[in-house]
């Protein structure tokens, strides 16, 4: 990974993912980092592990496998629009409470737009379902404000003019989007 600046960034773009079941770490530098943080909140790992990298603490990388992490695909998730405002959470939390580089509080700023975006769908499908066309096209146009996409263009339109058919393809199980079809390690 290199230096701590680099390993940052790749930590805020989600490129690679420390897992907390699966880390050892010094006490001292969790303890020079802040600790835990003292509330119970949403992926407490993430903003550890930016602590102690600012602290001065070094990461390596296990080329042997030492856990296995079950995920889901996001269509399957029950709470997706919860799990994606608790992520936002945590990288708006990231940006006010930690020194960012200019690099760092780029990657911060546009995972945040790639998640109100992403938000801004899945509560226009929402809307769809409950049969609240207008709301459904406004989000769809935030969704389209910050990604913007042919996609998400034709789907506000469709959900303008045709409704009833926007919601028929919202329901089929194609994703809209390609906000769900990104990888998630």
């Amino acid at each position: 990974w290199g230096l701590a600046m680099q390993c940052g960034a790749v930590l805020l773009d989600r490129s690679s993912n420390v897992l907390m079941s699966g880390t050892l770490a010094r006490k001292s530098v969790i303890a020079k980092a802040g600790m835990f943080e003292s509330e119970d909140v949403p992926q407490a790992g993430l903003h550890l592990w930016l602590r102690m990298l600012k602290a001065g603490a070094r990461f390596g990388y296990q080329q042997k496998q030492l856990v296995k992490l079950r995920s889901y695909r996001e269509e399957l998730d029950p709470d997706v629009l919860g799990r994606l405002e608790n992520e936002k959470d945590v990288f708006e939390r990231i940006s006010r409470t930690i020194d960012l580089s200019a690099e760092e509080a780029k990657i911060v700023e546009r995972r945040i737009g790639e998640l109100e975006a992403k938000l801004a769908v899945e509560q226009g499908h929402s809307f769809l379902k409950s049969g609240d066309y207008t709301e459904a096209v406004t989000a769809f146009r935030v969704a389209n404000h910050h990604q913007r996409s042919l996609k998400l263009t034709a789907m506000t339109w469709l959900t303008r003019v045709a409704p009833k058919t926007a919601l028929r393809l919202s329901m089929s199980g194609q994703p809209v989007e390609s906000v769900y079809s990104q990888p998630r390690i």
